[in-house]
């Protein structure tokens, strides 16, 4: 837990430690984070953010991860939005800075249902993309093709989770048929 304010006193760490003593452990990480690749990530950096992510406030409520991949420092992030619209307009607005500040390179074939790379010398390098509701992004300064391994990698892990939903949804319920004998007749 990490608690950011201004306060006189110690009313923000009696206010944290109060909310610490009530807080029940979590059971492991959000799932989300198995959409982004685990080579390079740096331990323990997954984080939330509800504020905006890389400055930019159409992408706040995302989950983080840094990765250190030779020396160059990345971060990646999975925004789950609302629905497949929303996804899209968020990507656009994304895009739509690239053009603004910066430049576009080429889309990546084959990634996601739309994707976008740019530059810029201060946002510096990004790949982006989506699938389905799922915004993902890999922001870097250094080596392109970087992001562009993240970026095919948590393609192909999204992907691999969505088609075991698909076929677990295809799959027809076996038929049960209820035993009506009484517990102490079944055995």
């Amino acid at each position: 837990m990490h608690i950011t304010g201004a306060s006189r006193g110690d009313a923000l760490l009696r206010l944290a430690t109060f909310v610490a003593d009530r807080m029940p452990p979590a059971p492991g990480r959000p799932a989300v984070f198995g959409f982004l690749p685990d080579t390079g990530r740096v331990p323990n950096s997954e984080r939330y953010s509800a504020g905006p992510v890389l400055g930019q406030p159409y992408l706040a409520n995302a989950f983080l991860a840094t990765y250190n991949i030779d020396g160059d420092v990345i971060e990646g992030l999975v925004l789950p939005a609302a629905n497949k619209e929303t996804a899209a307009k968020i990507l656009d607005a994304y895009r739509a800075l690239y053009v603004r500040n910066g430049k576009l390179l080429d889309p990546v074939p084959n990634l996601g249902e739309d994707n976008f790379t740019g530059e810029d010398r201060y946002l510096g390098r990004t790949i982006a993309f989506r699938i389905d509701r799922f915004v993902v992004a890999f922001n870097g300064f250094r080596e392109r093709q970087h992001l562009l391994d993240l970026a095919a990698a948590a393609d192909q892990r999204i992907l691999g989770t969505i088609r075991k939903q698909l076929v677990n949804a295809d799959r027809e319920p076996e038929p049960t048929t209820t035993d009506e004998r009484p517990a102490w007749m079944r055995r």
